[in-house]
């Protein structure tokens, strides 16, 4: 297609989508601790080490497992100087002739191959046209994380729950437990697209073990270009971490607070007590996990139900819990009214 059977989709000026991000996790050398190495393995045999992608756009089949890669196919542009430049360029409105003129004359390659990659950045919805809209897709997003990063959540429950904090709209929000990264890139599309994101993580810990710093670029990646990303790595009742989640905050309040973390009673009703002070008045608190476990891991406590029942009682509460039968999973929502 020439420049003009694409300029006849509807537009005639493109920028770079609100949902362009860049991704350049190796799989092969570099994997999540806890991950095991069938799953990290799948990852590297289906995703180039360095694309672009649209967040709403790049898997294009859903799996019907964590990763089932029987029917999975993803969309996305493989990362070039043209393609950066491309994508630098329409920052601002651009035609496509202004396009070629500008990125040929940058020498990143001749105006027929400027011409090809904008094809391929428009039908993989990189570029968008001027002025379009581009609403979120809850369920899109809930199938990139877990296609890209990983995450130990339901669609059922996890789609919704995004859904309700979209309706809020939360500029800060504190993840406690962030293990592969999953959650914390679903409340990043649904966020403020200027919010502030802090995640707070164990290395090690019990259950998702946690990530390492080598992790934090590449959850920057999957922010909007406004927004902040704090990442804390260290216990969340430990005093130095609540201080760096303060200095963090500098004075905000959070609007969500979501505790994934230890699951003892112990454990969540510390993270709730310390850090749920600090939430917005008719703010979001969110739990994971709040079904009874009836399939008990000697080696984990995963008490998080007795909590949740304590404290959602008697409150504005929402639950969303995929089969009422299920042996543990669940995400819950009290508001701090």
């Amino acid at each position: 297609m020439g420049s003009e059977g694409i300029a006849r989709r509807g537009s005639d000026a493109w920028v770079t989508s609100r949902w362009t991000r860049a991704y350049d996790w190796d799989w092969t050398t570099a994997k999540p601790t806890s991950m095991t190495e069938h799953s990290a393995r799948l990852r590297a045999d289906i995703l180039p080490p360095s694309f672009y992608y649209h967040v709403l756009r790049v898997v294009q089949e859903q799996p019907s497992s964590e990763l089932d890669v029987g029917t999975l196919r993803v969309q996305c542009v493989e990362a070039t100087d043209t393609v950066r430049s491309i994508l630098s360029a329409c920052h601002s409105p651009r035609s496509i002739a202004s396009i070629i003129a500008e990125v040929h004359g940058a020498a990143a390659g001749t105006k027929g191959a400027v011409l090809g990659v904008t094809q391929a950045l428009i039908r993989a919805g990189l570029l968008a046209p001027a002025g379009a809209e581009e609403p979120p897709d809850t369920a899109a997003a809930f199938h990139a994380a877990r296609t890209l990063y990983g995450f130990f959540q339901q669609e059922e429950e996890m789609v919704p729950a995004m859904e309700a904090i979209h309706a809020h709209a939360p500029k800060t929000v504190v993840e406690i437990g962030t293990a592969w990264g999953g959650s914390l890139f679903c409340w990043a599309q649904v966020a403020d697209p200027d919010a502030l994101l802090v995640s707070v993580d164990l290395p090690g810990g019990v259950g998702g073990a946690g990530y390492l710093p080598e992790s934090i670029p590449h959850f920057r990646n999957f922010c909007f270009e406004g927004q902040e990303l704090v990442a804390i790595l260290g216990d969340s009742r430990d005093s130095a971490v609540i201080g760096a989640v303060d200095d963090a905050l500098a004075g905000r309040s959070i609007d969500l607070l979501f505790i994934d973390g230890d699951h003892a009673y112990e454990g969540v009703k510390a993270d709730f007590e310390q850090y749920s002070p600090l939430v917005t008045p008719g703010g979001m608190v969110m739990f994971h996990d709040i079904q009874p476990q009836t399939e008990v891991d000697p080696a984990q406590r995963i008490e998080v139900s007795v909590f949740w029942d304590e404290i959602s009682a008697g409150r504005r509460s929402h639950s969303f819990i995929a089969d009422p039968s299920q042996s543990g999973a669940g995400i819950g929502i009290i508001y701090m009214d």
